[in-house]
């Protein structure tokens, strides 16, 4: 059984139809010579829709098509890199203890590997932190043999960081920040490497040229391509809630209609203001000027 079969069966997920298809299109398009690392792919979700799910199975099935290694690059923060390092023990926990898989986290990298763990799919975590990104490419140098394998690069949360560019007063030329210079630096170490990039905000993404040698007055750049050659979205389930539910115009009879509700002017203009005599503390439960407040608190709780 393949490795996306089974992790689809893994109690943790059960992923349906519409997900495992979402999926199959992404590894497939990502084959394709037009979304190799010069031309990433967009896995596009909904905030707080599955994405980690979504690229987790886009992952497992890569691994199906021959991808040998993925790269997981997380938005710059210890607490999200290490939810995503513990989402991927948990969902590949049975490939892991079959020895079939290693996750590695990149402050906690082995050095060299052993012909062992060469011989089973990797995957390695590293957060979008400059430091981190030179210990992911030395491992990648020092482990040469990983530099001829068929490399799944993901960056989570694409638009942060991915992008960004300088130019120094008094010259001419362009410099990228140091993440996206590091993170071209290693999509081109790499012999065969497909780039998909992950995110629920896309517009920066979108609005990069297809290349910069032309768009960047025909001097000799060797920015690697940003915009997005293929997107797919990410389906929700059934149990999402989203801006559409909160900021769309319902009838009175559906639920949905009460979920958002506006705070009036004068509580705005009183939660601005330090005057005590609007918003005392020993009144605080029965205060007519946070109506609003003190609803969303109660809701909250």
């Amino acid at each position: 059984m393949t490795f996306y079969a089974r992790l689809r069966q893994n109690e943790r997920r059960r992923d349906s139809d519409e997900l495992a298809a979402c999926i199959e299109r992404v590894v497939n398009q990502l084959e394709q010579e037009t979304t190799t690392g010069d031309r990433p792919g967009m896995l596009l979700g909904k905030i707080q829709s599955g994405k980690t799910r979504g690229f987790i199975g886009v992952i497992a099935r890569g691994f199906d098509h021959g991808f040998d290694i993925a790269l997981v690059l997380t938005k710059g923060t210890k607490t999200l890199s290490a939810q995503t390092v513990a989402r991927l023990n948990a969902d590949f926990e049975e490939f892991i203890n079959e020895d079939e898989l290693l996750v590695l986290d990149i402050m906690k990298l082995p050095g060299k590997l052993t012909r062992s763990e060469l011989k089973r799919k990797i995957v390695i975590v590293a957060k979008k932190q400059a430091q981190n990104l030179e210990r992911l490419t030395d491992f990648i140098k020092n482990n040469a043999e990983l530099q001829n394998r068929r490399v799944l690069l993901i960056d989570d949360e694409a638009d942060l960081a991915s992008i960004r560019f300088i130019q120094k007063r008094g010259n001419v030329d362009m410099e990228q920040g140091k993440i996206a210079e590091k993170m071209d630096a290693l999509r081109r170490m790499v012999n065969d490497i497909a780039f998909l990039q992950v995110t629920a905000t896309p517009y920066s993404l979108y609005l990069q040229p297809e290349g910069y040698e032309t768009s960047l007055g025909n001097r000799d750049y060797i920015f690697k391509p940003k915009k997005p050659a293929f997107t797919e979205l990410l389906p929700i389930h059934a149990g999402y809630v989203g801006g559409n539910d909160y900021f769309s115009v319902f009838d009175e009879e559906n639920p949905r209609a009460r979920l958002y509700v506006e705070v009036d002017q004068k509580e705005q203009d009183s939660l601005r203001n330090q005057d005590k005599q609007r918003i005392s503390a020993s009144k605080i439960l029965d205060n007519s000027n946070i109506v609003g407040l003190r609803r969303a608190i109660i809701t909250l709780l």
